[in-house]
Parts: structure tokens; C-alpha cells; sequence
């Protein structure tokens, strides 16, 4: 959050709109800014799956011992013994 703030140049353009994207626009020319965002939102990605990965294994896991309300309809496996129910919710 430092970092972000020791960054901003212009105050007002930042407080007109734009968000991070700006002052990193500020603190970086073009090709390093977008690196940057690019590296950022690659994390946020790989993140995301592997919060929904371990959610869903855990919902599978709570269903199957009867801790979840509904755990019959989440613990259901399709011929590929995939829990779909529990996956793709």
C-alpha cells in the first residue's frame, strides 16, 4: 500500500478515475506497467482456480461424511466417479 502511495505523481488524476492502472501508469512507462498488470492478474487467476479447487474437494469431502446439509445431492458421482454437483455449483 506504501509502495502505491510513494508512486502517485499526479494526485488528481488518480482521484479523477482509473485506479491502480494509473498510478502504476505514473510510476512505470507503458511496457513495464503492463508487465506488471499482466503478472498481477496472472496470480489473481492461478488464485482463484485454486480456491475453487480446494472448495469444491472440500465440499465433496464434508457431503460424503454427511456434514453438509444436502450432502446425498453433493456427494453425487457421475460414470466417471466425478462429484459434478459438487464441481460445477
Amino acid at each position: 500500500m506504501l509502495s502505491f502511495l510513494f508512486a502517485v505523481q499526479d494526485e488528481d488524476k488518480v482521484t479523477g478515475g482509473g485506479g491502480v492502472a494509473v498510478i502504476i501508469g505514473q510510476a512505470l512507462d507503458s511496457n513495464g506497467g503492463g508487465v506488471l498488470l499482466l503478472i498481477s492478474a496472472a496470480g489473481q487467476f492461478f488464485c482463484t482456480i485454486a480456491c475453487m479447487t480446494s472448495t469444491t474437494r472440500m465440499l465433496f469431502a464434508f457431503s460424503r461424511d454427511g456434514a453438509v446439509p444436502g450432502g446425498t445431492y453433493w456427494a453425487k458421482l457421475n460414470a466417471s466417479r466425478v462429484p459434478v454437483y459438487g464441481v460445477s455449483s
